[in-house]
């Protein structure tokens, strides 16, 4: 069994790292960051390599999720601006539904990953590894 110089498991860890990317972002980054910096299991800088990915991935989602509510509070100060009025409340509560349903993907993602990194499994995303390998 391979050890992490803190002497972990490196499925332990993996796991460990996955759980922070629903848990906390900082915990999360420092986890991944010291097993592309400090380690030397190619196993585990894959696994960083791809939950940093998929962390990426749901903050880009969330972000333009963010634009939508952002582009309505535009529209309605336009229209108050001119003495109008308008209801956007549905947008915004389908936005916060939107929110709800990203964290939760998110959460049931990374606990996937917690499990299958404690059993030192392999997560595929087709492209993406294709990717991962090439440059890693």
């Amino acid at each position: 069994m391979e050890k992490t110089k803190f002497g972990l498991s490196v499925g332990l860890f993996a796991a460990a790292m996955c759980l922070m990317g629903f848990i906390s972002t900082i915990p999360f980054i420092l986890f991944a960051g010291y097993a592309l910096i400090a380690e030397s299991n190619e196993w585990l800088k894959k696994t960083a390599v791809k939950a940093l990915a998929v962390f990426i991935g749901f903050a880009v989602v969330s972000a333009f999720v963010g634009f939508i509510t952002d582009g309505t509070n535009v529209l309605n100060n336009l229209v108050l601006l001119f003495g109008g009025s308008i209801n956007l409340s549905q947008i915004n509560r389908l936005v916060s539904i939107l929110r709800t349903g990203i964290s939760v993907a998110q959460t049931i993602t990374f606990m996937l990953f917690g499990v299958i990194a404690l059993k030192k499994g392999n997560v595929t995303f087709g492209i993406a590894d294709g990717f991962i390998n090439k440059h890693m």
